[in-house]
C-alpha cells in the first residue's frame, strides 16, 4: 500500500508541531530557570529613598567607630561614623539580624553614607531614616517567606515539566523518523 498524501501531510504537520513544541518548551524551561535564580526580595535602600523621606534637619555630631563586629566586614566610612553611644545604637540595630543581613545592612548603609558625604550633608538623620526604611524590607511575614518558597518550587517545577515535554516531543520526532525510514516504498 502506497503512502497517501494525507499520511505524508500528517507526518509533516506532526514534525512541524513537535519541533515548534520543543522550541516553546525549551524557552519556557530557560525562562522559568532564570526567574527561579533571579527571584528574591530586594532589600536595597538607595540614598535617594532616604533623602526623600527625610525632613531637612542637620546635626553637628560626627561619631567615629573604634570596634568592629566579629565576623562582619565593616566599611571604613561606618567605622568613622559610629563611635561611643552611636556604636551601641548600631549594635542594637544589628543584633536581631543574621550575619548575611548584617553585612547587607552595613554595605548598603556605607553607600548611603558615602552619597550623603559626597553631597556635603550630615549623615546622622540620613542614617536614622535609612534604618527606618531598611528594616521593613528585612521584616517579611511568615506567609511571605513560605510564598516565596512555593513560588520558587513552581518555577523549578515548570522548568522541569517543560524540559520533560520537550524531551517527549523529541522522542516523537525520532519515532516519526524511524517510521518513515523503515517503511517500504512498495507499500
Amino acid at each position: 500500500m502506497k503512502t497517501s498524501n494525507l499520511e505524508k501531510s500528517l507526518f509533516s504537520a506532526t514534525r512541524v508541531f513537535t519541533t515548534v513544541g520543543i522550541l516553546f518548551f525549551l524557552i519556557v524551561t530557560i525562562i522559568a530557570t532564570v526567574v527561579f535564580f533571579t527571584s528574591g526580595k530586594d532589600t536595597y535602600v538607595s540614598y535617594e529613598e532616604v533623602k526623600q523621606s527625610l525632613a531637612p534637619a542637620t546635626s553637628d555630631a560626627q561619631p567615629k567607630i573604634e570596634d568592629t563586629l566579629p565576623g562582619i566586614n565593616i566599611p571604613d566610612n561606618i567605622k568613622e561614623t559610629f563611635t561611643g553611644d552611636n556604636l551601641s545604637i548600631l549594635y542594637g540595630w544589628l543584633n536581631p539580624l543574621d550575619d548575611e543581613k548584617k553585612q547587607d545592612f552595613l554595605n548598603n548603609l556605607s553607600k548611603v553614607i558615602t552619597k550623603a558625604k559626597d553631597n556635603n550633608e550630615d549623615p546622622t538623620d540620613i542614617i536614622n531614616r535609612y534604618k527606618e526604611l531598611k528594616y521593613p524590607k528585612f521584616a517579611s511575614s511568615e506567609f511571605e517567606k513560605y510564598f516565596e518558597k512555593v513560588l520558587k518550587a513552581v518555577y523549578i517545577s515548570l522548568a522541569v515539566f517543560s524540559f520533560i515535554i520537550a524531551i517527549l516531543l523529541c522522542l516523537i520526532l525520532v519515532l516519526l523518523a524511524i517510521e518513515r525510514n523503515t517503511r517500504n516504498e512498495s507499500e
